[in-house]
């Protein structure tokens, strides 16, 4: 049971973690707002730097230059390609950074000795557990993307590509056709296809004459390096801009809930401060019992009207005269019952109390984990499980009028070990329960970050026992998905799944164990190990 000083704690601690995550939305916002008047302030120096582009080759189609196919030729080039990877930093963006891997493998499959460039934690982390090597990763541009990265990352390209280093360089990124609509592809950036920037077949040809000086193929080839800046820099700000526009659209939608459960929670806070200040009285109860005593010791010496009544107290070693106050409309028997009588409530009292105040807590508990289960939340269909978790404790109002589609069933999370074990994770408290209760084995591994709220972790064991890189790996996944603040050296519960009870008529994802032991992890997801299904 929570005392007051707990329950005040654990106030104090979410209104600190409410105030970072507030400071850490509007950051973003404000480097999101930055980034899109950047974008909208050279886009207009890049179009016009595509249109001249276009323009030489109007006068000059066959120009030459080492940034094109040549005239007539645009078969693949022989040698060692190049491939920009531009992925996020962190995780929690639901299938954003898979689907960005998942084209970058496509391509390495294709050409096994492509030179990869990295951008975001993600990816490197990614690649390096994988074994793929990395030419050069660039550290913190997913956050903050500016012109001037853009810029440093295609003069290290283009140095490899007129080098003859690369013969091809690819870009993998999400493009962000709009807010609502994204996809990751991979781009061939070097060599230029001439058709790109060929004039339409009906428009005529110019008949004018331009003055290219020194030549036209310098001219072309001192615009290229500007362009190549440019589309990177684009790529950049398309990447950007789908992580935040995700998450400003999750916030968006799930607004109304996260009300909803803030609102519970502030409401459940307010009660259980004031009956832990009733609970409270009661603990002086057993002083009415010896009041009770003491009246009744000095009965022939109470007269029927006296407002106080001047004893000894025979409960102090000292045994010094104090002063008790009775109701003069009472007898002195009547005054004495009255006291024990107000003992017996006070008793009565505290059971109850406690009793009321054991069941909000673990409400409380619970409502906080759903809070965090709603920062987690990447996708809508997460969203909506949650909804109808709130829906089905009487939390939320069922849906009115048309019924919603019924969405298919989300599955907890599957990663592998490196030592190809496979761990599942939770999303939310109702697949927690599922994973732990259903799905897993009596001697599977359980893992929960120490008394907080989090996922359920599990290492299917099929009969083995995992080695110690697998239990780091699955505590650091649990660890990852709890209610922390990002910090280090998290305390993670781990025990095998028949050790772990579920609470009786307890909440979803309420648990206990007894039999554990604690390790001290960092709170790591995708750099561990990698997910094999983000839907």
């Amino acid at each position: 049971m929570a005392n007051t000083r707990e329950i005040k704690n654990r106030i104090e601690s979410v209104q600190q973690t409410r105030k970072i995550t507030n400071a850490m939305y509007l950051i973003a916002s404000t480097k999101l707002r930055k980034a899109r008047n950047d974008l909208a302030n050279t886009r207009p120096y890049f179009d016009a730097l595509r249109g001249e582009i276009k323009r030489v080759f109007r006068t000059a189609g066959d120009v030459d230059s080492p940034y094109f196919y040549p005239p007539d030729n645009n078969t693949p080039l022989e040698g060692t390609y190049g491939c920009l990877v531009i992925t996020a930093d962190k995780g929690l963006a639901g299938a954003y950074n898979q689907n960005v891997i998942k084209e970058a493998e496509k391509l390495l499959a294709q050409h096994p000795d492509t030179k990869l460039y990295v951008v975001g934690e993600y990816g490197r982390r990614y690649f390096d557990q994988h074994k793929i090597p990395i030419e050069h990763s660039f550290l913190y541009t997913a956050q903050n993307p500016t012109l001037d990265r853009a810029r440093e990352i295609s003069a290290l390209l283009l140095d490899g590509f007129l080098t003859g280093t690369l013969k091809e360089i690819f870009v993998v990124y999400t493009d962000m056709e709009s807010s609502l609509l994204s996809e990751a592809k991979s781009t061939r950036l070097l060599p230029f296809h001439r058709m790109q920037f060929a004039p339409p077949a009906k428009e005529k040809a110019v008949q004018e004459p331009f003055e290219f000086y020194p030549s036209v193929g310098a001219v072309l080839n001192s615009m290229i390096p500007s362009y190549v800046s440019g589309f990177l820099y684009s790529a950049l700000l398309d990447s950007f801009y789908t992580l935040r526009d995700r998450r400003d659209a999750m916030r968006q939608k799930s607004q109304a809930i996260r009300k909803t459960v803030s609102n519970l929670c502030a409401r459940l806070r307010r009660k259980l401060a004031v009956q832990e200040k009733e609970l409270e009285a009661t603990y002086d109860r057993e002083r009415l019992r010896q009041l009770g005593d003491i009246l009744t010791a000095n009965i022939g010496r109470i007269k029927k009207g006296q407002t106080i009544a001047q004893c000894e107290d025979f409960y102090n070693e000292e045994m010094p005269i104090i002063d008790i106050p009775i109701s003069p409309l009472l007898s002195p028997q009547q005054n004495a019952a009255k006291f024990y009588k107000d003992y017996t409530r006070m008793k009565n009292a505290e059971k109850e109390l406690t009793h009321q105040i054991s069941l909000g807590s673990e409400e409380l508990s619970y409502l906080e984990s759903v809070q965090e289960e709603l920062n987690r939340a990447g996708t809508d269909a997460e969203l909506d499980e949650i909804r109808q978790e709130l829906q089905a404790g009487g939390y939320v109002r069922q849906d009115g009028g048309k019924a919603r589609m019924k969405q298919k069933k989300l599955s907890p999370m599957r990663f592998e070990s490196t030592d190809g074990f496979p761990i599942y994770v939770g999303r939310n408290n109702r697949q927690n329960d599922e994973l732990t209760f259903r799905l897993a084995r009596k001697d599977d591994i359980w893992c929960h970050a120490s008394k907080v709220h989090g996922s359920h972790v599990i290492i299917s064991c099929g009969g083995k026992t995992p080695p110690d890189n697998t239990l780091t790996q699955a505590a650091q996944l649990a660890a990852y998905y709890a209610e922390t603040t990002g910090g280090q050296n998290i305390p993670v519960d781990m025990t095998t799944v028949k050790q772990v009870k579920k609470i009786p008529s307890g909440k979803p994802g309420m648990v206990i164990y007894h039999t554990y032991k604690t390790v001290i992890v960092n709170p790591y997801r995708d750099i561990v190990v990698d997910e094999l299904n983000a839907e």
